[in-house]
């Protein structure tokens, strides 16, 4: 299972950054439920997306039936990167941060605008991080990205139900 689920979140990671300039159907700038026909929808995965003004993607997938979350980060940069930080910053000013790289960090191809999208997996139990922090923040060696999480609790949420029913329907058959 392990390889089929990885293979399949590679060619979201190509598909993701392919598409940093496609609208979300529910606008920029809030996260969003990602339905068949939406922009960041995948077969195969429960997703939520937010696309910003400024052209940076983020998706949280759910592949249906998994116990892990990906993390998709979509961004302009000036070449690769070997290593991210990823941090998740509350209201309050609470910061929880991990570190990214090797074998954990995967990309997709670099467009032709500079344009290169990153992939990392996560724990289905960080979600309700997620939904609590407001800021979730990409350091790189060169620049630092700041993703709103405004809607993330709804669109999560969403998510979360739509992986309980495929689980409850894969328990039935």
């Amino acid at each position: 299972m392990f390889k089929s689920f990885f293979g399949g979140a590679l060619n979201l990671i190509v598909l993701l950054a392919m598409m940093p300039g496609m609208a979300l159907a529910q606008g920029k700038d809030i996260w969003a439920y990602q339905s068949p026909g939406d922009a960041y929808y995948f077969e195969g995965f429960e997703s939520a997306a937010i696309l910003q003004s400024n052209n940076t993607v983020a998706v949280l997938a759910f592949p249906k039936g998994g116990t892990t979350m990906n993390a998709h980060v979509g961004f302009f940069a000036d070449g690769f990167i070997a290593s991210i930080k990823s941090s998740l910053i509350d209201a309050d000013g609470t910061i929880r941060s991990v570190v990214v790289d090797g074998g954990n960090l995967k990309r997709g191809e670099l467009n032709e605008n500079g344009f290169v999208s990153y992939h990392y997996i996560l724990s289905k139990n960080d979600v309700p991080l997620f939904q609590h922090a407001s800021i979730w923040r990409i350091e790189t060696p060169r620049q630092t990205i700041n993703y709103s999480l405004k809607g993330s609790r709804l669109a999560l949420d969403r998510v979360l139900a739509e992986q309980k029913l495929y689980d409850t329907e894969k328990l039935l058959e």
